[in-house]
């Protein structure tokens, strides 16, 4: 009897409601979506028992009374159980069940607090019985409940979730889904300090109904709704008023009629009009419907309330089907329309309707902006803004269109001259992205030159591409706080939009004062990361994206706390070399994925305790191509699946054509669902892991391709859940190729061998960075296929120390690629070839020593260019006879392209008919080095190019049988330049052969003195013969004086007198071309000249003498070389000898020392027993 009484009266109700709307305007009456619109809904589609809260007091009351007569008796304790008034799918929670209140230890019940607890994911279903007083709820409380835990509520498509009839909060962390309406508070509903998540679907799916008040406070709220029906509507949150402080609230509302994000007015349990209240907070509010209609004014908005705030900083961005903003409201269907009113206050708003009003408002209704940072963007198809009365002054004023081209009606509202309402309206100070540069917000009148501290550079913003660009940036200006209730801010920082970071070179590095480097806010939004070099920390994070990051085509370096953290999106690194170095997760994926893609990328967290390299929370990982390396001391890797979710949808780890290297303090590689690894036919598989309990794991598939072999452990084999090595998880596996191209004598490097190739500890070599690397490596047994000591196909890195020797017609290294030698010392003696590479080579801050003899030989030889970078290269090379036993030709250096030498230090002898000490089929550079080369032969020269040839600030020594310098295509031209640069070339037949020279024109030739450049040629003074010898240099050059390359190490010493630095066994004609004078002599202990056929040592008290033209000598100094005291050149026990009989006073050994300076050995102006001592211990060593 009261089910019909109850069902009588919400039928009276409805249609009252419809009569007193129907003789309101149409327009007007459709614009107001207020609480009475959806009182009307929900009596006209639910049973009446799930309507209380929602109606007059009346009806209200004689429904609860109904519902009293429905509902089973209290009875307090009967048999000592007690009865709480909360049911949960049905089920009324006691004392004997709340521990467990559905038998599946997921839910419990705390009554002193009244609070629900979920434990990881419940599945409730809500009773469907229409005897059962609380069909359709999941959940239902007939008072205030507090729900906690986390997880997941799934209402399992229950018509409602959690109701209550009184307040409701939401204290932790929570997902609420499958639901039409998931949340339902007949008084106050509350979340504070939460990231919560809703979603809503069916006929008038709702995700939070309050009737009372909603506060969201500090924290992250994501709410999705769906009208799954023809005619039906969707909403986000509706309520009496709303609150939403220091927070981010994203809400998505689609259906097929009518969707909105926002509801708020006045009900009966708030009693006054409805107020939207948004401070320091940023909401993203879409909603869509299919529906069409001709008039779209009489469409919801985006957000409809009565009175809107948006203070204190906050973003809004809002986009809708028909109308934006709407402020008016009509609470119930008998009263008359609300006049409502907004304020902007130092916010940015931006609402667009795709058919209606940006905002729309009564006649008489108000909006305001104010505030110095303040814009409100306004766009739809019939306006802009449409009615109300406008309020803004300086500093804000109408910014688009121009006020020119503006008039204001009677009642504020913004028309064109022509009486139309522009579509698009801007009001504020200016025009804002949500792009933060430190502290600083960007906007259009800084976007060109964003405040911050370069190095010859600039920071701007290109909002039509929606790119940052940073070149040479160092700092900036503070820093943007995102999280005020935690001081949290971020150095660049930018939300709601997608952002592309283009660096050049530019840092952002924090102290412990800014949590984070790089932050973008916003579901479904990018960061991308390009250009050329990016260097981040942060505190916390060094990059926090609520969407996906990723790299491409730059280098970035992260450290932090944590690396990368994203919260739902996908890490993708493409041709980028990306670098983490943290203590705890170097790269974090709460939601998404991971995908490396022709990368290289280090994921470093073993500085801490409880990192992973990578860690997916709930998503997949794959590396296909590229270089990856990780170090965690949980996991290197670890994909899982959320335990809500489930299959093999997540939880999957995919390698293909990839080099992975792994370390965990767990598991090295660990996939929930799978592992897969796969070969390829474009680049090799090698992965290797390192686990303390399992190198690899998976609870559900390991496979491996066939064609893979597991050369770790040995023996190993492929188990159901990972590699097995015998019955037991292998702790460290290799996994890949057998072998890698590259030989070490006739050892090929395999997976097995490659960390002691020749199992001495001296050889190892990484497939991850190609680097063979040589720790005092004797090297004399070739690889007999290629006859090579060491041979690669492919690209090589050299590092580290070798002596290559007695491999006669051998080469010593050969690769077939481009060859790196890097920061390495290698000798190599007894050899064909010193390095024959198929590709360029770059040798960089290295010591290379080559000594080479064979039929055509080379030192170093390549088809591509040959670049020597800050090193020191000495190179013997010898022609041996060719089969008929003819000796031909060989080079010292010889590229088929061409050969620079920058800031080195070269000596270079190549013998033969033909030899060539450095040798170009293009150009020849010489820059900032100093040596001697040298070319022995009848046709031989010192510097050979087809190209042009440039010396500059170089101190060369050239000598050439036939020519030093050959200059041999017609095109070509010698330049030299350069203050310093200083040029002794001599040559059997000619000093210099070139089609053109250039000099700069503080450089002349010095020597034959009167020299000139003639026919392609240097020539002496009134001749037209050309000269052997040449010294070009400055024109302020003393050529009286000693000319001596700086790489000799010599040095004029003792006012003058001496010649110091000089090693004993020095030859004469090394020592001769470390003096760049043409007119120079040497003269033994008897005083006799020597000539180029004296084949002994300079020796101490030996002369070297600068000539005049007339052979006269003009300046003149002694050989001291230290400990050499006899003059024969080298330090032998009879050395010794006489310095000992000299200290013992013998008759005649003071004459038996060539110089005495060479006896003061300890150089303390005296000869003494400590000399003695040192020459003693030299002779020792």
């Amino acid at each position: 009897m009261a089910r019909r009484k109850t069902t009588a009266i919400l039928l009276a109700f409805c249609m009252l409601a419809a009569l007193i709307a129907a003789a309101i305007p149409a327009a007007a009456a459709d614009t107001v979506w207020g609480t009475a619109f959806f009182e009307k809904e929900f009596a006209d589609n639910s049973n009446e028992s799930l309507r209380t809260g929602d109606l007059p007091l009346a009806s209200r009351r004689e429904a609860e009374e109904d519902r009293a007569e429905r509902l089973p008796a209290p009875v307090d304790k009967p048999n000592g159980i007690t009865y709480y008034k909360l049911w949960v799918g049905g089920v009324q929670v006691t004392s004997e069940n709340r521990n467990n209140i559905l038998g599946s230890n997921e839910l419990s019940y705390d009554p002193s607090s009244k609070t629900l607890t979920v434990s990881e994911s419940a599945a409730i279903v809500a009773p469907t019985d229409e005897e059962d007083p609380h069909m359709g709820y999941a959940v239902y409380a007939e008072s205030d409940l507090t729900v906690a835990g986390s997880g997941v509520f799934d209402f399992s498509d229950s018509r409602f979730g959690i109701r209550t009839e009184g307040n409701l909060v939401i204290a932790d962390s929570l997902t609420f889904r499958n639901s039409k309406v998931p949340l339902w508070a007949n008084k106050d509903l509350t979340a504070s300090g939460i990231h919560l998540n809703v979603s809503a679907f069916g006929i008038e799916a709702t995700g939070i109904m309050a009737w009372g008040s909603a506060f969201i406070t500090d924290s992250v709220v994501r709410i999705d709704t769906y009208a799954t029906d023809s005619g039906a509507w969707s909403v986000g949150i509706i309520a009496g008023s709303l609150f939403v402080t220091d927070s981010s609230l994203t809400i998505d509302s689609s259906g097929t009629c009518r969707s909105f994000c926002l509801s708020v007015s006045k009900t009966q349990v708030t009693g006054t009009d409805g107020l939207l209240s948004v401070s320091g907070s940023d909401l993203k509010l879409t909603s869509y419907c299919e529906f069409t209609d001709s008039s779209p004014v009489g469409q919801p908005g985006v957000i409809s309330t009565t009175d809107l705030r948006i203070t204190d900083h906050s973003d809004v961005i809002l986009s809708g089907k028909y109308n934006g903003i709407i402020c008016a409201d009509r609470s119930a269907p008998n009263q008359e329309l609300k006049k409502g009113s907004v304020l902007i206050e130092d916010s940015v708003v931006s609402a667009t309707a795709e058919g209606g009003y940006g905002l729309w408002m009564p006649a008489g209704g108000t909006y305001t902006v104010r505030g110095t940072e303040v814009e409100l963007e306004t766009q739809g198809t019939s306006g802009g803004i449409g009615g109300g009365d406008g309020k803004y002054s300086s500093p804000t004023r109408l910014l688009e269109p121009s006020p020119e081209d503006c008039i204001t009606d009677g009642s504020g509202q913004i028309r064109t001259i022509s009486g139309g309402i522009p579509e698009r309206i801007t009001i504020g100070t200016d025009f804002y992205f949500p792009v933060w540069l430190g502290s600083v917000r960007v906007c259009r009148s800084n976007m060109a030159d964003i405040p911050c501290e370069t190095e010859n550079g600039n920071a701007r913003y290109d909002p039509n591409q929606r790119i940052l660009i940073l070149e040479n940036v160092r700092s900036v200006n503070g820093a943007r706080v995102f999280n005020r209730s935690s001081g949290d801010s971020a150095l660049i920082s930018a939300k709601n939009q997608e952002l592309r970071i283009f660096s050049q070179n530019s840092s952002f590095v924090t102290d412990d004062t800014v949590s984070t480097g790089i932050r973008l806010d916003g579901r479904w939004n990018v960061l991308s990361l390009e250009g050329d070099k990016l260097t981040v920390s942060g505190k916390d994070f060094a990059v926090w994206s609520e969407g996906g990051v990723s790299v491409s085509g730059t280098e970035v370096d992260l450290s932090g706390t944590n690396g990368i953290h994203i919260e739902e999106g996908e890490l993708s690194v493409s041709r980028g070399n990306l670098t983490i170095r943290c203590p705890e997760n170097a790269i974090f994926v709460d939601t998404g994925s991971v995908n490396i893609q022709d990368g290289f990328v280090t994921a470093d967290a073993s500085a801490g305790g409880s990192g992973c390299g990578i860690y997916v929370r709930d998503g997949n990982v794959a590396f296909v191509g590229g270089t990856f390396t990780a170090y965690g001391p949980r996991y290197g890797v670890f994909a899982a699946s959320k335990p809500d979710k489930g299959g093999s949808n997540y939880g999957n780890v995919r390698i293909q054509g990839a080099r992975v290297f792994l370390k965990g303090g767990y598991y090295g590689l660990f996939g929930n669902q799978s592992v897969q690894i796969y070969s390829s036919d474009t680049s090799e598989t090698v992965v290797e892991a390192y686990g303390v309990q399992s190198a690899i794991h998976t609870y559900q598939t390991l496979f491996v391709s066939e064609d893979l072999n597991i050369a770790l452990p040995v023996g190993g084999t492929l188990g159901e859940y990972g590699i097995m090595d015998g019955s037991t998880e292998a702790k460290h596996v290799l996994i890949g190729e057998d072998v890698y191209p590259v030989w070490v004598g006739n050892v090929q490097v395999n997976c097995t061998n490659m960390s002691d190739v020749l199992g001495d500890g001296k050889v190892s070599y990484s497939p991850a960075s190609g680097v063979l690397k040589l720790k005092d490596a004797v090297l004399t047994e070739p690889y007999s296929t290629t006859k090579s000591l060491v041979y690669a196909e492919g690209s090589l890195v050299v590092e580290g120390s070798a002596i290559l020797r007695e491999a006669p017609h051998c080469y010593g290294v050969t690769v077939d690629g481009e060859l790196l030698i890097r920061g390495a010392d290698i000798m190599g003696s007894g050899l064909g070839e010193g390095f024959h590479v198929s590709g360029p080579v770059t040798v960089m801050d290295s010591v290379l020593d080559l000594d080479v003899e064979q039929d055509r030989s080379s030192g170093l030889w390549a088809s591509g260019p040959i670049t020597i970078l800050s090193s020191d290269i000495t190179v013997n090379a010898k022609d041996g006879p060719n089969s008929l036993g003819e000796i031909q030709s060989c080079e010292g250096i010889f590229s088929r392209e061409e050969v620079r030498v920058n800031d080195s230090v070269i000596h270079i002898t190549a013998d033969g008919q033909e030899a060539e000490g450095i040798a170009a089929a293009g150009y020849v550079s010489l820059s900032g080095s100093t040596g001697v080369i040298k070319a022995y032969g009848a046709s031989s020269s010192g510097i050979r190019a087809s190209g042009n040839c440039l010396i500059e600030n170089a101190q060369i020594s050239v000598y050439g049988g036939a020519k030093g310098i050959n200059l041999n295509n017609r095109n070509t031209r010698l330049t030299v330049s350069g203050n310093n640069c200083v040029i002794a070339a001599e040559g059997g037949i000619s000093a210099v052969v070139c089609p053109a020279m250039t000099f700069e024109s503080s450089l002349c030739v010095l020597e034959p003195e009167g020299g000139f450049f003639y026919n392609g040629q240097i020539v002496g003074k009134g001749g037209i013969e050309p000269a052997v010898r040449v010294l070009i240099a400055n024109a302020s050059t003393d050529v009286s004086e000693f000319l001596i390359l700086p790489c000799s190490g010599y040095r004029i010493s003792d006012n003058g007198t001496a010649l110091v630095g000089i090693t004993a066994l020095t030859k004469y004609e090394e020592f001769r071309y470390n003096f760049m004078n043409q007119t120079f002599a040497i003269y033994d202990l008897n005083g006799k000249k020597l000539s180029d056929s004296y084949k002994g040592y300079i020796g101490t008290g030996f002369k070297a003498a600068v000539l005049n033209a007339k052979g006269q000598i003009i300046r003149q100094v002694t050989v001291v070389i230290s400990g050499e005291v006899t003059g024969d050149g080298k330090i032998t026990a009879l050395d010794r000898l006489t310095l000992s009989r000299y200290l013992a006073k013998w008759a005649g050994y003071a004459d038996k020392i060539a110089d005495m300076r060479a006896a003061d050995i300890d150089g303390d102006g005296g000869v003494t027993a400590h000399d003695r001592l040192i020459l003693t211990r030299k002779l020792a060593d």
